[in-house]
């Protein structure tokens, strides 16, 4: 398995919308497969988050993230749940 650094761009592309589907499908075959990269998914997921709630992306990427990563409702509380966090430690 690749260090999370070698897979960070993939795992944002995926978490962004922006793969095709199958490779979508492959990706998540793989991390439904190997613990290590569903660990890295998830770190990577609350980096975007954080990126997110500080306003850190480009227009694209907010507009992607907002359209596909908060489609769901989980990832939707997640995600409120690190905006508050963020803004509790910037006070």
């Amino acid at each position: 398995m690749a260090p999370i650094e070698d897979q960070r761009p993939l795992i944002t592309r995926y978490l962004l919308g922006e793969l095709s589907e199958e490779e979508q499908r492959e990706f998540e075959q793989s991390y439904f497969a190997d613990d290590e990269l569903f660990a890295s998914l998830l770190a990577v997921e609350a980096e975007l988050e954080a990126r997110y709630a500080r306003g850190d992306f480009s227009e694209g990427e907010r507009e992607r993230f907002e359209k596909y990563f908060l489609k769901s409702a989980e990832r939707r509380r997640r995600f409120e749940e690190t905006r508050l966090t963020t803004d509790e430690n910037r006070n």
